[in-house]
């Protein structure tokens, strides 16, 4: 696939006019506090009268909500029309479909998909024949271990595999197919017992030496009520094998661009949950080695990365011709996840900075992130974080403090973030919490986020990175985590304390957008992103001692860095609106910052500000 001319037909593509049915609000640069409600609202969808449903959630900007059954139980047939009523009596609220990116459950529109589409674990040779007229079959295997777990299922709930007929010369012929359920691996005989045509599509006659079966990469299930597990998609080659046409990447798009100029066109977008960049076949429970390229025969998995990363790219790229600029796609956009900010609107994050970093230490990582989203995505841009409980060391849903919350939001509202609360602090309800209220009443920006830290830097000069530490970014293929340094600076002096880093650069024309990372010697590792464009990132630790820094790229292209500068204060971020000004502090210590050195544009009765610690301050005009 030439995917350089998708992506010059995708630019052609952004520049058509809209098409007037997504919100006005969504086309504003600089928008004031929006607020989405999120899949809690999918129960009641299924149990509620339309108009009940509908007068229940419209109290918000918007919804991100599933509608398709390619992950969880069947919604009732009322579904789409309570959707379809809420929209037209809302149309100023945003409705985006949320959809797995990365599998489905094999019951959702089979006949829109074929087998090469999906990811499957290197399998084995049958040895004894299959016939075409049973319902269960045990079928003897070469080898058997092909088939073994490392971690159980629920009750009830079984692994699938695909039987693919064999061609003389040992090539597979993915056009003769069938799938099965895998009810029973007998290691001692080295025999499978299977539940045969899982589709529905017609049973399949092998003879001895003829099947290649091999299990589903899967996934779940996520739904207690649904038993069976979500086959993933083979992104590595977008649906194209050596025996079967394009097909992935084009025929997805074409299902979804038809559910969303068709019968789902109420929607005003789509976001992709788990569209990962890169893959990582250890994460899941695989027990064995994928077969990316469904030959057969082991895989050089030096390949996988930019196999994957172009699979997703040719299927964004195919969408986004085929709803062209009129709907919106989103991706999860964490550094882990997805950085296709020229094919997508925005992204959706799973907690500020993350869902696991309850103490912000990664608060600067964070609003990097959001802030290059908001400048390089698509237009009409859109970010929502969904600010819920925090994972901790443990696995334990851990509620933030409300000085922790506080900050998350209004590291949202700096970057022009909308906001999904999702839990309940202390009982408030979603919409409720009382910063909501507060930060409503400021009104529109009137300019960009702004980070201060005082005006006095710290010299630093560059030194040696020869016999450096490889660098650990953050990525699923924790295989291939970690980049040589590019740079080092030593600072002169000794630092004790705090230490906030601007690095201002770009990567050469036509680079992929790469993670941008910067590793103190005694610290760990923050982040920012980089494309071609000039950009500054921030980089904040809040007590370290350290006299030397250096920096690296996730897919270790150069960096040409215009500027650098090394501060021995907090890290303070404000932003100015129509009816005051908003300012985050993480450091455990107040700040009185002088007027005079902040970039304002309205006139404030006071030479200094008093900001809080590790919390919010708000001033009003």
């Amino acid at each position: 696939m030439n995917y350089q001319r998708l992506i010059l037909l995708c630019s052609a593509v952004l520049s058509l006019p809209v098409s007037g049915e997504i919100p006005t609000w969504v086309f504003d640069d600089k928008r004031e506090l929006k607020t989405f409600n999120f899949r809690y609202a999918e129960g009641s969808l299924r149990k509620q009268k339309s108009d009940e449903w509908i007068k229940r959630w419209d109290n918000a900007d918007g919804i991100v909500i599933k509608s398709l059954n390619e992950e969880v139980s069947p919604f009732e047939d009322n579904s789409h029309e309570t959707l379809k009523q809420f929209k037209n009596k809302n149309p100023n609220q945003l409705l985006l479909l949320h959809f797995n990116g990365r599998s489905r459950l094999p019951s959702f529109s089979p006949e829109k998909m074929k087998a090469s589409d999906f990811l499957y674990l290197l399998g084995t040779t049958s040895v004894t024949p299959i016939t075409d007229n049973d319902e269960i079959s045990v079928v003897k295997v070469e080898n058997v271990r092909a088939f073994k777990r490392n971690r159980s299922l629920a009750k009830g709930v079984y692994d699938d595999v695909v039987m693919v007929r064999k061609k003389n010369n040992g090539s597979l012929d993915w056009n003769y197919t069938e799938h099965a359920k895998l009810l029973k691996v007998d290691v001692k005989n080295k025999a499978i017992t299977i539940q045969r045509d899982l589709l529905a599509s017609g049973k399949k006659a092998f003879a001895p030496q003829e099947a290649y079966i091999a299990l589903h990469a899967s996934k779940g299930p996520f739904d207690k009520t649904v038993k069976q597990r979500l086959w993933e998609y083979n992104w590595f080659y977008a649906g194209k094998t050596a025996d079967s046409d394009k097909g992935l990447s084009k025929r997805l798009a074409q299902e979804l661009s038809s559910y969303l100029m068709g019968s789902l066109n109420f929607f005003d977008g789509i976001t992709f949950d788990v569209l990962t960049e890169f893959h990582q076949p250890k994460i899941g429970g695989y027990p064995g080695p994928i077969d990316v390229d469904q030959n057969g025969i082991k895989d050089d998995e030096e390949e996988y990365d930019a196999l994957h990363k172009a699979g997703v790219n040719a299927f964004l790229s195919n969408l986004r011709l085929e709803v062209g600029n009129g709907k919106l796609l989103l991706a999860d956009g964490g550094y882990i996840n997805q950085k296709e900010v020229n094919l997508l609107n925005g992204m959706e994050s799973e907690g500020w900075p993350n869902n696991k970093d309850l103490n912000l230490e990664h608060w600067s990582s964070g609003m990097n992130r959001y802030s290059f989203w908001s400048t390089f995505s698509a237009l009409p841009r859109l970010n929502y974080v969904k600010l819920a409980e925090y994972w901790n060391e443990n696995r334990e849903k851990t509620v933030p403090q409300d000085n922790i919350r506080r900050l998350t939001v209004a590291a949202a509202l700096m970057n022009d973030t909308v906001i999904v609360p999702a839990h309940r602090p202390r009982g408030i309800h979603y919409q409720k919490w009382p910063e909501l209220r507060l930060f409503k009443k400021l009104g529109k920006p009137l300019n960009d986020v702004i980070h201060f830290t005082g005006k006095v830097t710290l010299p630093i000069e560059t030194t040696s990175f020869e016999n450096e530490d490889d660098i650990v970014f953050p990525t699923l293929n924790f295989r291939n985590n970690k980049v040589p340094p590019q740079q080092c600076f030593k600072i002169k002096k000794q630092h004790n304390g705090p230490l906030t880093i601007s690095l201002k650069g770009k990567l050469p024309k036509d680079s992929d957008v790469a993670t941008l990372i910067v590793k103190p010697h005694t610290a760990e590792e923050k982040f920012g992103l980089l494309n071609n464009e000039l950009f500054e990132n921030w980089f904040y630790w809040s007590d370290i001692q350290t006299n030397k820094f250096c920096i690296a790229v996730s897919n270790n292209t150069p960096v040409s860095i215009a500027s650098i500068s090394v501060f021995g204060e907090p890290l303070v971020s404000y932003r100015e609106f129509e009816n005051g000004l908003v300012f985050t502090n993480l450091s455990e210590s107040p700040l009185n910052i002088p007027i005079k050195d902040l970039k304002l544009s309205k006139q404030y009765h006071s030479d200094a500000f008093q900001i809080e610690a590790r919390d919010i301050t708000i001033i009003k005009h």
